[in-house]
């Protein structure tokens, strides 16, 4: 397996590589960052920005096509389409906004982007108010992750 990925990037840029490697589910940031600093050498500012925009870019496309999805399917059946309805207001927005910041952020196997767009695009959230949480839960995942591999690297 690791013979494959190596072969598929042979000749790509390790920045490239990362961003990429951050784009997988299994992987994320959370693996990226810390391949590309020991693995790499690259600088970890580099590390971090390669795979946070990695991970924002699937992040994005993951809620674009399950909100599709769901939306496709909540038009097919009506009487779940009348239970998504009620709304609860400015209190159910902010504890939308911290259950989606708090599953992209947890730094465990499972949780970010892909978790949080999804759970976003079943709670039927706007696309400006995701791209927020999108953006507050990858830079809170990165910097734990940073600094987990900046203690371990002194």
């Amino acid at each position: 397996m690791q013979a494959m990925i190596a072969s598929l990037f042979s000749g790509t840029s390790k920045e490239v590589v990362t961003f990429f490697l951050a784009m997988i589910p299994a992987i994320e940031l959370k693996a990226s960052i810390p391949i590309a600093i020991l693995r790499f050498n690259l600088s970890p500012q580099v590390a971090f920005m390669c795979s946070v925009l990695g991970s924002l870019l699937m992040g994005v496309l993951i809620f674009v096509l399950f909100r599709f999805l769901f939306k496709t399917l909540l038009n097919k059946m009506k009487f779940i389409n009348k239970a998504q309805e009620n709304r609860y207001g400015k209190k159910y927005k902010i504890g939308e906004g911290m259950l989606i910041i708090f599953l992209i952020a947890v730094p465990l196997p499972g949780f970010g982007s892909f978790l949080g767009a999804i759970v976003a695009s079943l709670l039927q959230t706007k696309i400006n108010r995701m791209m927020i949480y999108l953006v507050c839960g990858n830079f809170l995942a990165g910097g734990i992750v940073l600094a987990a591999i900046m203690g371990l690297k002194l």
